[in-house]
Order: C-alpha cells, then sequence, then structure tokens
C-alpha cells in the first residue's frame, strides 16, 4: 500500500498497481490528459480508505486517448484491454470498476467496455474524438494532442456510440457532467440511448466537476455506492442529505440506497444524530462484551460514563462546552485504567490515573511522573504515539481523529468491527499488546506475597535494585564485599579466622558447592533426610559419588541426637537447619554437639532460618553454613553465602572444578572480590540490609519474626486449618486444611481471588499443605491481609 501511495506522486510511471490483498473488487483508474484524475491521485485515492478493493492506477504518458498502450508493455488500447484482462483472471475478481475523467473517461469507457467491466464510471467523458463530430458540434480542445493520434485507429474507437451499438455491454455505465460545460454534456448526451447508461448532470463545475464532486462529498458517496457492499453509514448520509435539503430521491440514488431499506431505519430513527449515535453506542457497548481487559464503568466514581443519550447530544454538538464520555478498563496496573473516550469530535483512546477505595475507582490527576512513565514505557511501537494531554483530569492518549461524522465508511466500519479495523490492528492492538505485558507483569509483581523465598523486600533494597550497576574490579566494591563478609561473621558469630565465600547462584548451588569442595571419597556423610530439602542432599551425595547415611526421620526436631549413635563413624554430619518443604526446625544445639563430640565436620543449610530464628556458629560447632539471598535477608534470588570455619578451611579439597572451586574463592575473597562476576547489585543490597541488621540488633530481627509467626497463628486458631509441624520454625507455619479442602486448591483461590500468594507444596503433599513465609519486611499489618482474606473465603467474622 505505501508503495502505491508513493507511485502515485511518480509522473513518469505507466502505471501503479495495489493488487492481489485478496479483495474480490478491482477499481481501475485511468488518468486524464494531465496524468490526474481531475484531483492529484494520491487526493483521489485517499477517498477510497476503508474501501475493501483493490486498485490499478494508469496514465497515458503519450497523451493518445491510450491508443498507443502502457509505455513499455502494450502497443494499443486494445493490447492493454487483454493485458488487464489476464490480470483480472489471475486474480479471480468477481467485480470490476473502470473508472476515469476527460481522457481517462474516453480510456474507462473503452477498456470497460473491452474487458466487460461490471460498472464505468465516466466523468467529463469524450465520447467522439473523429473530425466530423468535433466540427459539428464545435469542439476544439486539445487540437494539437489530437492531431497526433495514431493514424489509423479504428472507426468504433472514434465514435463509441458506433462501438457500444455494436460491442453491446452489460456494464453498469455512470457518466458525471457539468451542464455549464456545453461540450461535456454535447458528448454525454450522445450516449443518452445507449442501454445500461445512466446520465448525472450536474448544474456547474465545469469540465473540473470532479473538484466539485469532492468538496460537495458526492464522489465519496458515488466511490462507495460502487465500490463496496450496503452499510449503515449509507443511511447516515441519506438522513444528513435530507437535513441538508436533498430530495429523498437523489440521495436514495447517490447513496445506493433502496426505499424498502431507508423505511426500515426511519421507523427506528428520527435523525441522523440518533442513527450515528446508535453505533457510537453499540461500539462501547461491543467493547464492554469482548475487551480483553475488565470493564469498571460501573465503579467509577466521578467520571461521566457513556449512554445513549449523552452520544446523541453529542452528534447534535448543542453545548459550547467539551463533552467528554467514554467506558473504563482495568489491566491489572494498581495505577492506570485503560480509557476510550470521546470528546469534541475526536475519538480517543488512552490510560487515565486512579485510586481505588472500596472496590470503587477515583479518576486523580496525573503528574510528571505519571506522564513521563506512561509515553516512554508505551510508545515505542506505536505508530500513532500516546500524548500528554492537560484537559480533564490529564491524561495520555492516542488521538484516533475524528468520528463526529459516521456516513465516511471507514470511520463507521472502525466502530463497527473495531477488532478488524486498520485503527485497531495497526496501531491499539500493540498498544493492547503492552498493556497485556504489563498485566503480566502486574501478575507476577503486585501481589501480597507470604512464600519462603523470594520474600517481601525493603524499599532500601527496592531501591538499590533500581540503581545502575557499577563496575566491580575495584577498591570501592572489595571494600562493600570485606564489610558485607565482617558482618555475616559477626551476626552468625562465626569462630576466629572464618571466612564468606560469594557465589553467584542459588541456595541449591551453595549446598552442592559445599559437598564437592568439602567431602571426598575418603569421607562418610550422615545425611538428615526430613522432605525435599534433605533428599535433595543425599541426591548431591550421590552424584558426586559420596559415601553416605540417608538418614530419614520424621515427626522429631532431633533434641535427642542418641538416634545417631549407629552412624558415629562418619566423618561429616549434613543438615538442613529448617526443611523447609514441611516446615521442620532441628534443635542445632543438639546435633551440633552430637557431631562435635563424633569429630565430624558440621555442615548446615541456614537458607530457610537465617536472620529469623536463633544460629550461632560458634556455640553449635558449625563448620559450613550456607545461606541465601532471597529468604530473611530479604533480598532478590541469586547470592549464595558459604561461611566456613578454620576447621572447614583446611578441609578444602584441592582444585578439581572450576567455577565452584573454594580454593579461588577463598584467595580472591581475601581482597574482597570473586573468581568470577559477582552478583553486583546484590551485594550492594547485602551490604544496606546487614547494616540495618546490624543497627537494630539480631534480637531485634528474630523477635520480630516470632511476634508475627505467633500473630498469625493465633488469629487462625478458629478456621479449618491447623499446623502441619510441631516445631516449627519462626520463619514459616506450615497449614493443612482440616475440612476436606484441598492445599492446592486454598493456593490457587487466594492467587486469584485475593491476590495473595502463599507457598505449595509438591508430590505427595500437594493437596495436604501449604506454607506461610513470616520472612523479610513482613510486619502484622500486611500479615492481617492474609488472615482477613482466609476469614473471608471460609465465610467466617474476624
Amino acid at each position: 500500500m505505501k508503495n502505491f501511495e508513493q507511485d502515485l506522486k511518480n509522473l513518469d510511471l505507466p502505471y501503479t498497481m495495489d493488487i492481489g490483498n485478496g479483495s474480490n473488487t478491482l477499481l481501475i483508474t485511468f488518468a486524464g490528459i494531465s496524468g490526474a484524475l481531475g484531483l492529484y491521485p494520491f487526493e483521489f485515492f485517499k477517498i477510497t480508505n476503508g474501501f475493501d478493493i483493490d486498485k490499478i492506477f494508469i496514465r497515458d504518458l503519450e497523451q493518445s486517448w491510450y491508443h498507443q498502450g502502457l509505455k513499455g508493455i502494450t502497443t494499443s488500447i486494445e493490447e492493454t484491454a487483454d493485458y488487464l484482462k489476464e490480470l483480472i483472471e489471475k486474480h479471480n475478481y468477481t467485480k470490476v470498476v473502470c473508472l476515469g475523467n476527460s481522457m481517462g473517461g474516453y480510456a474507462a469507457l473503452v477498456i470497460g467496455n473491452l474487458i466487460k467491466a461490471d460498472t464505468i464510471l465516466a466523468f467529463a467523458p469524450q465520447t467522439f474524438l473523429d473530425t466530423l463530430n468535433r466540427e459539428t458540434y464545435k469542439d476544439n480542445r486539445w487540437a494539437e494532442e489530437i492531431a497526433h493520434l495514431p493514424y489509423k485507429i479504428k472507426k468504433k474507437y472514434l465514435d463509441l456510440e458506433i462501438l457500444f451499438h455494436k460491442n453491446r455491454s452489460k456494464s453498469a455505465i455512470h457518466i458525471y457532467y457539468s451542464l455549464d460545460e456545453r461540450i461535456d454534456a454535447i458528448h454525454a448526451k450522445k450516449f443518452e440511448h445507449i442501454e445500461n447508461v445512466k446520465l448525472h448532470a450536474y448544474k456547474d463545475g465545469g469540465h473540473q466537476l470532479v473538484q466539485l464532486l469532492r468538496k460537495k462529498g458526492d464522489l465519496y458517496k458515488i466511490l462507495r455506492t460502487h465500490l463496496t457492499k450496503f452499510s449503515k453509514d449509507r443511511i447516515v448520509s441519506v438522513f444528513q442529505d435530507l437535513e441538508s435539503g436533498t430530495s429523498l430521491e437523489e440521495s436514495l440514488l447517490l447513496n445506493g440506497v433502496k426505499d424498502k431499506k431507508y423505511l426500515e431505519y426511519k421507523s427506528k430513527y428520527n435523525n441522523s444524530y440518533e442513527v450515528q449515535a446508535s453505533i457510537l453506542f453499540n461500539f462501547f457497548n461491543s467493547l464492554k462484551e469482548t475487551f480483553y481487559f475488565t470493564n469498571v464503568d460501573d465503579k467509577i466514581t466521578n467520571k461521566q460514563i457513556y449512554n445513549l443519550e449523552s452520544i446523541v447530544a453529542w452528534y447534535k454538538n448543542e453545548k459550547t462546552k467539551k463533552q467528554m464520555f467514554g467506558t473504563y478498563f482495568y489491566y491489572g496496573s494498581n495505577k492506570y485504567l485503560l480509557h476510550i473516550e470521546v470528546g469534541t469530535r475526536n475519538l480517543h483512546i488512552g490510560l487515565v490515573k486512579y485510586i481505588s477505595k472500596d472496590n470503587l475507582y477515583t479518576i486523580v490527576q496525573m503528574e510528571e511522573d505519571d506522564y513521563d512513565s506512561i509515553l516512554h514505557k508505551y510508545n515505542n511501537n506505536l505508530e500513532i504515539k500516546l500524548q500528554q494531554r492537560n484537559w480533564g483530569s490529564g491524561w495520555c492518549s492516542i488521538d484516533c481523529a475524528e468520528f463526529i461524522d459516521l456516513s465516511i465508511r471507514d470511520k463507521f466500519l472502525t466502530l463497527n468491527d473495531f477488532f478488524t479495523s486498520d485503527l485497531y490492528n495497526s496501531n491499539i492492538s500493540k498498544l493492547i499488546q503492552n498493556l497485556k505485558q504489563d498485566e503480566q507483569m502486574e501478575k507476577l509483581i503486585n501481589k501480597y506475597i507470604f512464600t519462603p523465598g523470594p520474600v517481601k523486600m525493603y524499599d532500601e533494597t527496592l531501591k538499590i535494585g533500581a540503581m545502575q550497576t557499577p563496575y566491580f574490579r575495584n577498591d570501592a566494591f572489595s571494600k562493600v564485599t570485606l564489610e558485607c563478609e565482617e558482618n555475616l561473621l559477626k551476626i552468625a558469630n562465626a569462630p576466629d579466622g572464618s571466612r564468606v565465600l560469594f557465589l553467584t547462584a542459588s541456595g541449591t548451588a551453595g549446598m552442592e558447592a559445599t559437598v564437592q569442595n568439602l567431602l571426598n571419597s575418603e569421607d562418610k556423610a550422615l545425611v538428615v533426610n526430613g522432605g525435599g530439602f534433605g533428599q535433595r542432599f543425599v541426591d548431591i551425595c550421590k552424584i558426586h559419588n559420596i559415601r553416605h547415611v540417608d538418614f530419614k526421620v520424621k515427626d522429631t526436631n532431633l533434641s535427642d541426637a542418641s538416634m545417631f549413635d549407629t552412624f558415629k563413624d562418619a566423618t561429616s554430619l549434613v543438615i538442613n537447619a529448617h526443611e523447609t518443604s514441611i516446615g521442620l526446625l532441628y534443635d542445632l544445639k543438639s546435633v551440633g554437639k552430637f557431631a562435635k563430640e563424633n569429630n565430624m565436620l558440621f555442615i548446615v543449610d541456614a537458607i530457610s532460618m537465617f536472620i529469623t530464628d536463633e544460629i550461632d556458629m560458634s556455640r553449635d560447632g558449625i563448620d559450613a553454613l550456607i545461606i541465601s539471598s532471597h529468604k530473611g535477608l530479604a533480598l532478590p534470588p541469586g547470592l549464595s553465602m558459604v561461611i566456613l570455619s578454620p576447621k572447614a578451611i583446611k578441609k578444602v579439597n584441592p582444585v578439581h572444578q572450576l567455577y565452584f572451586d573454594f580454593n579461588a574463592y577463598l584467595n580472591d575473597g581475601e581482597r574482597g572480590q570473586t573468581p568470577f562476576t559477582p552478583a553486583i547489585t546484590i551485594i550492594l543490597q547485602l551490604q544496606a540490609r546487614l547494616k540495618q541488621i546490624i543497627n537494630n540488633g539480631i534480637e531485634f530481627e528474630l523477635n520480630k519474626a516470632k511476634e508475627i509467626a505467633a500473630y498469625f497463628r493465633e488469629s487462625i486458631e478458629t478456621l479449618p486449618l491447623k499446623a502441619y509441624s510441631f516445631h516449627m520454625p519462626n520463619a514459616m507455619t506450615t497449614l493443612t486444611p482440616t475440612d476436606g479442602k484441598s492445599a492446592s486448591t486454598i493456593v490457587k483461590d487466594l492467587d486469584e481471588k485475593y491476590n495473595i500468594i502463599v507457598a505449595p507444596n509438591g508430590g505427595a503433599l500437594q493437596d495436604k499443605i501449604f506454607r506461610v513465609a513470616h520472612m523479610g519486611a513482613m510486619t502484622k499489618e500486611y500479615t492481617d491481609i492474609l488472615i482477613d482474606a482466609l476469614f473471608n473465603y471460609y465465610g467466617r467474622k474476624r
């Protein structure tokens, strides 16, 4: 289409085409002697926007009334007709319309006849070129050009009466001419007795009649009538014509509307305003019924929602002030609604800002930050850009142009079938896709989160995460890492000489790296397996060929470590301090004492209890403590830390791997660096979070988690839920339904109905338990959101 529009401006091209688009209708247009159609070609074809047609535009560069053919393609008017026939057959067109002005009108008549076009539209055409007729009727126009016509032109092409009498046409032929151009009227009337010809006489307009018809709007109506099927926009035109003084008979003919069809609409509507209002009203209604997003019109408190009465008034344009009304959709954003509105004369589609209270939406003024955010976020791939609008409450919208006149077919079609319209497909669909992506992100991010990793983060942590990641191979970043190491050792009460290794990886990677680096074929590991994460240690040992005992435990926190007595020959004891899959906290004092008494290397995964439950490396004899960023530390996932005691450092295996070689981490760590690129931003967040913990005191953090856990558990005592474990940590509560409900269903319902995420379980426990975390930036007020939701879910009053 773009190439077609560009080629129209190239006066050296004999033709340009926009075909093969799947349309059944072909419009063939023939330019006049100046290479135009009474209008510039691009202006003419602009009128056909919204018409489902293919198009061919032909110029006669020789000014020979097309008798020398198309330059470089054909050599005569008959060859041109044959060439066009081939194109028509190739593309299986079921309707062909030939149109031309002046010399092009002549060509439309001749070639339309030869190719048996369905319709011929000729504006101020010549119907004879022979000397006799020209002298008889004193037609002296274009004498020089006609004198240079090819010598041997068949008589039937010099006097078209002969052609049409000999070669009778079934084409519907319409000839438009002006009575104030004497010669044009003579040419037209030569055809008044020919079959299937209808003459359309206008009082004025002269030989440039097309320009007058364009100005009056009649050219558009003529083209629409002959190139498109009936649609409601034609009825709008008829009502408008009657309101402007045009006779009913003339309007029905011009708009291609039958009497019966007009009477059908006349029985429903009194004027053009009501017809147009019904179209716009149905447009808004269809959006509510079929749009991807949720309509919230009934929840808007302070803006006018569309209704039929207001739409009729808008089309009448009786009010001097701007009339603005429309419809609103929630797309998942906690700040903006999608708004579709008409105001003054135009349709706008964009975003408004809202605040929500009691499930109602109040539209509020946008700030500069809102404008900047929306325009930056959504405009990249839009052809028609969102722009800042300062009227109303201020918003960002796409100006979809005027929709005040629905007699224009493409405007009508846009409203009548919005989701197949060019406006939607070329632009609005892209905006909707952007909003869908935002909705998906909102669904991920804007949740009340009660999972044991990731957890609710602190505002300071989030702000650091939004900053530019700095370079790290320098003293400044080394100081950050060394400070983090110092504070971690202090919080864990690690033995003197202990070190911290920073691994850019998840907690499981920390578990595996610790086993790989601290154990070997000479070892025998006693692995406590109380659930999914204990099993993970077992699997790691199997994969790396570490001799091990899979010590399964159930319903015990290991406060009596004598159950290990059978395995005193083990060289290491490996345990998850908190078996997170079921919410079981082990007694590390008891287990650590056993490990120390039997000279075992004590390896502890403290990932899901660090900062929420008490841990003391020195007191409990822990040699390797594995922690991760996204639990009690309340940072994003991606950073695993392993604290090694001096005993563990001595036990590190010689180099036998690359990425997780502890030797390299120990060496580089001495100067505050890592062998490979670290999780730079998470380490910066870690630095801030550790300072917060040190300043508050670790006891404060432990007590906060303990109080929130107790508050939650006490608050839900009357609900049909019970604790799954009798040895739960502060970090998390594991619940099992007592009313027969599936735990996985509860997890799903909390997400979909309350926007709350709690942790499901897998495997055999999928329908038996779900987990609620109390880690991170948790407060009683935040916890109330979940408590209230649970009471509402069970239909109980709190």
